[in-house]
């Protein structure tokens, strides 16, 4: 072994998150992600995705305990958490990219839909209570009208990456 290749194997390690989940089908009628304690009512006093609202005409609103994005609701989204030791690399950039701060109440956050009422989804915990995390938030809608070899309906879906790392 060299005295490189420790040096190697953390960068590998480095260059990808500690955790990470991705929801494992679309979901539709997506509204944001939440809080999970906060939106179940744990912590009254404290900011819920609801106070947020709908973001239009922008993509997204930031706020405590959550994020909300807009997009049309008929849509189907997929939802992707990761959780970083450092900073993550440089976004793609065919991605649409926000980057910024949100406080966490409990550190578990969960994907919220809305059509009559709401549900929630896989609850991802960043282990960590009552904490300013640093996050990255991307989205991408692919777009298909020239390759047949994918159906061309594509463009109903909308993909989220929420990158959180520790500061």
């Amino acid at each position: 072994m060299t005295v490189d290749q420790p040096l190697k194997r953390e960068q590998a390690r480095m260059s990808e998150p500690m955790k990470a989940f991705t929801e494992p089908s679309g979901i539709s009628h997506l509204f944001g992600v939440a809080d999970l304690e906060v939106i179940e009512g744990m912590f009254p006093a404290e900011t819920t995705i609801w106070h947020l609202g709908d973001p239009y005409p922008e993509w997204l609103m930031t706020g405590p305990n959550g994020v909300t994005f807009g997009l049309e609701r008929d849509v189907r989204a997929y939802v992707r958490y990761e959780l970083w030791g450092v900073p993550p690399p440089p976004p793609d950039p065919s991605w649409r990219t926000w980057e910024g701060e949100i406080f966490l109440t409990s550190g578990r956050i969960v994907a919220v839909s809305f059509f009559d009422e709401a549900d929630y989804h896989t609850v991802f915990d960043l282990g960590r209570r009552a904490a300013k995390w640093p996050v990255r938030i991307s989205t991408k809608a692919p777009v298909n009208v020239d390759d047949p070899a994918f159906p061309r309906d594509i463009f109903r879906v909308h993909l989220f990456t929420l990158q959180f790392w520790i500061g």
